[in-house]
């Protein structure tokens, strides 16, 4: 297990889609009640990033992801070892796993309201891939592994509305990561009478 300092600075593009609750108050100052929104950079990590936001007040919103993982897809659930060119008879195959976030958005700018232009926002993340190993040999069954983490990140934004139900939200953030992966390595041991066939299991 090892604590991560995750400090990633890059800009992710978010379309969102809303049901307008007034007319257009300004040039950039659209009333919606709440956004639907697909993050489509976010299958570099292996993330269908699906989530809404909504109102809680004039300047203050609540953000909500949820959605499926998929091991092996772009970066998704990929540690370090595999990456090394060592030979093992073992295989990997990538499996659905899920993700959750939360945050929290406060709109400070004096002519705007929540879920419009400029953003800060603290954010909770917790992600699991799930990767099932197998032995070529058929000897072993097949095991599932879980890559768990765990994210906090403030992000800074912008929501873009290019009209009263479509727009685009531009945002950049770092933070913290805890990480916890298992590995296995296909093992016989020998009890006295009869040989058994276990996978040895090493977290990190």
């Amino acid at each position: 297990m090892r604590l991560l300092h995750a400090i990633a600075f890059i800009v992710l593009p978010t379309m969102l889609f809303s049901q307008t609750e007034g007319e257009a108050r300004g040039p950039r100052q659209i009333e919606n009640k709440y956004a639907i929104k697909f993050t489509p950079t976010q299958l570099i990590m292996g993330e269908l990033n699906l989530g809404v936001e909504f109102k809680v007040a004039k300047k203050a919103s609540m953000d909500i992801e949820l959605g499926p993982t998929l091991s092996y897809v772009g970066l998704g659930g990929r540690t370090k070892d595999d990456f090394d060119d060592t030979e093992s008879s073992v295989t990997k195959e990538g499996s659905f796993g899920y993700f959750a976030a939360l945050g929290f958005r406060y709109y400070p700018f004096e002519r705007t309201q929540a879920l419009t232009r400029f953003y800060v926002q603290p954010q909770l993340k917790y992600r699991v891939y799930n990767t099932w190993w197998d032995d070529e040999s058929g000897v072993w069954d097949p095991i599932l592994s879980k890559n768990t983490q765990y994210k906090f990140f403030f992000n800074v934004g912008w929501q873009l509305w290019a009209s009263k139900s479509f727009g685009f939200d531009f945002y950049l953030g770092g933070g913290l990561g805890y990480r916890q992966t298992a590995s296995y390595t296909p093992l016989t041991t020998y009890d006295g009478t009869q040989f058994n066939y276990i996978w040895d299991e090493k977290r990190d």
